[in-house]
């Protein structure tokens, strides 16, 4: 789900303005994610894809877009709020899943 922006060894020469976002910084929150707690320089914030998308430069210098939603950027999802770690899937995605399933099931 990481988009990669630009080939590494790609000269990136960022604008010597900034935009200011009110952050700087920002953390990935998504519990699955492999960079789940790492902090990251918020470099631009847009909409990409139909997506609210974070714009950042990971510790090898390599550009990426990530979903807003997954860091701390956005507000939690209120699920995860109010199920305080009891349950990590809601129970639609769980149906979701489990139809999904059933249709690789049927094809084999």
């Amino acid at each position: 789900m990481f988009q990669k922006v630009f080939p590494r060894g790609l000269s990136l020469r960022l604008s010597t303005t900034r935009r200011e976002y009110g952050i700087r910084k920002f953390k990935v929150t998504h519990q699955f994610s492999p960079l789940f707690g790492k902090e990251f320089e918020l470099i631009e914030r847009k909409l990409t894809w139909g997506e609210d998308r974070l714009l950042y430069i990971d510790d090898k210098g390599e550009m990426y877009l990530m979903p807003a939603s997954w860091t701390d950027v956005c507000d939690p999802d209120p699920f995860i709020v109010v199920s305080n770690g009891r349950s990590d899937f809601k129970y639609d995605d769980l149906l979701e899943l489990s139809r999904i399933i059933k249709g690789i099931q049927n094809q084999g």
